[in-house]
């Protein structure tokens, strides 16, 4: 039954990012100029923190190639994941995927009201899916047939 419900969880933890990834190829205009606005928004809200502002001013002409990265990063991940192959890599990839965009369309220590409520939500929400990932890179597969585990290993 353990077994089961780990590959569940997988499963579970998986969806999010294989069906963003998916919303991204389907509507790639409309996410890069997502990616773009939360960039020049998090550029407003750093005024006078001027190397942050370099940062994303350097990152700004690269976001076709940063959303490229990034859907790649959800899709990779989430399939491996998903499916129980390489999780530790998936786990990875994955987690390293949420610390950038959690920080760009998250950042609700800029925010007030209705909308910095909203944003604490949403960053809790990824730190939550960031915590799974991180129990997956630090136990592996958790389950895998026995047959697996005699030819390759239970741990990738």
């Amino acid at each position: 039954m353990s077994g089961l419900l780990v590959v569940l969880g997988r499963m579970c933890l998986s969806t999010i990012f294989i069906l963003a990834a998916l919303g991204n190829i389907i509507n790639w205009q409309g996410t890069e100029t997502f990616l773009l606005n939360g960039l020049c928004n998090l550029l407003n809200f750093t005024q006078g923190m001027p190397s942050t502002q370099d940062l994303i001013n350097n990152l700004i002409p690269w976001a076709g190639a940063l959303l490229l990265l990034a859907t790649l990063f959800e899709l990779v991940g989430g399939i491996l994941l998903f499916f129980g192959v390489k999780v530790r890599f998936a786990a990875f990839l994955l987690a390293l995927f949420l610390i950038p965009t959690t920080i760009v369309f998250h950042h609700f220590w800029y925010l007030e009201g209705q909308e910095r409520d909203l944003q604490i939500i949403m960053f809790l929400k990824n730190l939550s899916i960031f915590g799974g990932l991180l129990f997956i890179l630090g136990t592996g597969a958790g389950y895998a047939p026995k047959k697996h585990k005699k030819e390759k290993g239970a741990e990738d």
